[in-house]
């Protein structure tokens, strides 16, 4: 043999060998990569389901508290109406009916930021 086709044949021997040892290690970067991507996509996906039923969870409790808070203003404004009809006056829970009515103004707003809220986690 010749020393141009062993030269020859050394260079692109190497040559070929450095090609395909660099495509597998892009191959593995690209396994490797996929690999964590799908890992920390189902985590990504498990903590928004976690965050929409946590959301769900605490919207449930503003509605029982919306509840009991229009509640107890309707049964304030029924005992001052009685006590009206009999001439009784002013009851003692004037005051707690004005906080339960902003305790339902704060819920409303609240079941909007919730909900908006939920709306964003579910996309």
């Amino acid at each position: 043999m010749t020393t141009e086709k062993l030269v020859n044949k050394l260079l692109f021997g190497k040559t070929e060998l450095k090609s395909e040892k660099v495509e597998l290690t892009l191959a593995d970067d690209i396994q490797k990569g996929l690999a964590a991507y799908k890992t920390l996509d189902d985590a990504t996906k498990s903590q928004k389901n976690k965050a929409r039923a946590a959301l769900d969870v605490y919207l449930s409790s503003v509605g029982q508290a919306y509840q009991n808070a229009k509640n107890t203003v309707d049964n304030i404004t029924a005992l001052e109406a009685k006590a009206k009809e009999l001439g009784l006056g002013d009851t003692p829970f004037t005051t707690y009916k004005k906080e339960m009515i902003g305790k339902t103004n704060g819920y409303k707003s609240l079941f909007t930021f919730i909900d908006n809220l939920a709306t964003s986690v579910s996309k």
